[in-house]
């Protein structure tokens, strides 16, 4: 079901950059790269609900910021259990 949840998001949601998804047992993170919190949010709302909202209960989102002084990527740890 995580991939078919990549499969429906909606076309104007933000882009994610290398998608990984890790799954053990009943346990799964989703990661993903963005260029900024809001998307980084945005995008995880989005997958969440394309998921069908089954997990939405069951689910904690965390976004850790580009290390400081750097341009970096926000990182999207999305915890499914």
């Amino acid at each position: 079901w995580l991939s078919n949840a990549l499969a429906r998001m909606p076309a104007d949601a933000p882009e994610a950059e290398n998608v990984q998804t890790t799954c053990r047992g009943r346990r799964c993170e989703v990661t993903a790269y963005f260029g900024s919190d809001t998307d980084a949010r945005t995008w995880a709302t989005h997958y969440l609900l394309a998921s069908g909202g089954q997990v939405l209960a069951r689910a904690s989102t965390v976004i850790l910021p580009p290390p400081a002084g750097t341009d970096g990527v926000f990182t999207l740890q999305l915890h499914l259990y």
